[in-house]
């Protein structure tokens, strides 16, 4: 994320503030001691001299947690009907693997959501692909359902 565009002056100035000296990178938490150019070896994230705490760009995270979010709602509405049709007369095995992939769905999203500073520090790459990666699953499980059901 490019944030604006670094003078030499400004370039020499963050040179010399990590030559000698322990600095963290802000994304990903590689120590960018002596340094030779500002970006980090390690995630390739263009590094700037700044004051002020850094404003973690959530967008990714929260594209990464909704499924789970959505299909814990979902699994809370149907554990509720399900309780008040106690004892079923049928549960197909469909429903309880839906059930379940929900439940499953919701939990990663909570465990995500819990270590959200160790996947704000991974890569843009990495969490534009844990994104994609999990509303591919979650989309190719609505679509396999919708077509077992109709």
């Amino acid at each position: 994320m490019k944030m604006q565009q670094s003078t030499p002056d400004e370039i020499e100035m963050l040179l010399a503030f990590v030559r000698d000296r322990d600095a963290s990178c802000p994304n990903c938490g590689y120590n960018v001691r002596d340094l030779t150019k500002p970006i980090c070896p390690e995630c390739q994230e263009e590094l700037l001299l700044a004051v002020g705490a850094r404003i973690y760009p959530i967008i990714w995270l929260l594209i990464t947690i909704a499924p789970g979010v959505f299909t814990g709602i979902t699994a809370g509405v149907v554990a509720v009907v399900i309780a008040i049709e106690w004892p079923p007369k049928f549960v197909p095995l469909g429903a309880i693997v839906l059930a379940t992939f929900f439940l499953l769905s919701a939990v990663t999203a909570i465990v995500i959501t819990i270590n959200y500073k160790r996947f704000i520090r991974q890569p843009r790459a990495q969490q534009v692909l844990w994104a994609v990666g999990t509303w591919v699953v979650h989309l190719a499980a609505f679509f396999t359902f919708v077509y077992l059901v109709i």
